[in-house]
């Protein structure tokens, strides 16, 4: 066998496992012919050493593409994405929306409406879970920017989805091009901006320097602010004071 099952193998069944993550993308026959190597490989995630996590973060790979795809369900019960899910650490499920984000990010064609709303469906569930234990899934919803900045989703529904998920991580990956293009959305949505970036000037600690070379986009975000309504600018107000506490005084003029 290509892939052993007998545990006294296991280093070998690892390398074997491991080349063929690497060396393949996700084919629906392969796929469906290879089902239970895929699911006996999520119940083994967080086993084992530093192979074993590069194992993980391609079985990750192959199991969001595979969603992506039509490949598996959301909502198969005890289906491989939920055991994918329940396995999975707060830095592997981050890794996930990661590797989504980057992969859109670098497409030049439109993806396809279907494909975009299963990512949609799968973060609404991951945010909902998220909202019920947050302290476990601060890395996850901070990944979210990943989707953000790869500005194939809708605008209105991709900055509320951030908006939801900076309620719980108070950050944002990758943080200076979500600011960025919270700059380019604040003047349609001056609100849910404004909100954003409260959160995530809260949430600098995670990356020092950060407000230092976000000035333009904050200059920005705060003007169209300012210019929505009043709850937009007395959040601008309160986030001009919080930034002149830190000791950025330079937006002072736009009060």
């Amino acid at each position: 066998k290509i892939f052993p099952v007998d545990e006294t193998q296991g280093e070998l069944r690892l390398a074997a496992w491991g080349t063929y993550l690497r060396a393949w993308d996700v084919y629906k026959n392969i796929f469906n012919a290879l089902k239970d190597e895929y699911a006996r490989a999520v119940d083994r995630i967080g086993e084992g050493g530093d192979e074993s996590r590069r194992v993980d973060r391609r079985i990750a790979e192959h199991m969001i593409r595979s969603y992506g795809f039509g490949y598996i369900g959301l909502d198969d019960n005890g289906g491989l994405l939920a055991r994918f899910y329940e396995r999975a650490p707060d830095t592997l499920r981050a890794h996930v929306l990661w590797h989504v984000g980057y992969a859109f990010h670098e497409m030049k064609e439109k993806v396809p409406s279907a494909v975009l709303q299963r990512y949609e469906k799968l973060w609404e569930q991951r945010l909902e879970i998220a909202k019920a234990n947050p302290s476990s899934h601060s890395r996850e919803m901070s990944a979210f920017g990943h989707l953000f900045y790869s500005e194939k989703f809708n605008d209105e529904w991709s900055i509320a989805q951030l908006k939801g998920a900076l309620e719980i991580s108070k950050w944002a990956e990758p943080a200076l091009f979500v600011v960025q293009r919270l700059a380019v959305l604040a003047p349609m949505y001056p609100n849910h901006a404004i909100q954003c970036l409260s959160h995530l000037v809260e949430g600098t600690g995670k990356e020092e320097g950060a407000l230092i070379s976000w000035g333009l986009p904050i200059r920005t975000i705060i003007s169209a602010a300012r210019r929505g309504d009043l709850e937009s600018q007395q959040l601008a107000v309160t986030l001009v004071h919080r930034l002149g506490a830190l000791g950025h005084t330079q937006y002072r003029d736009l009060l």
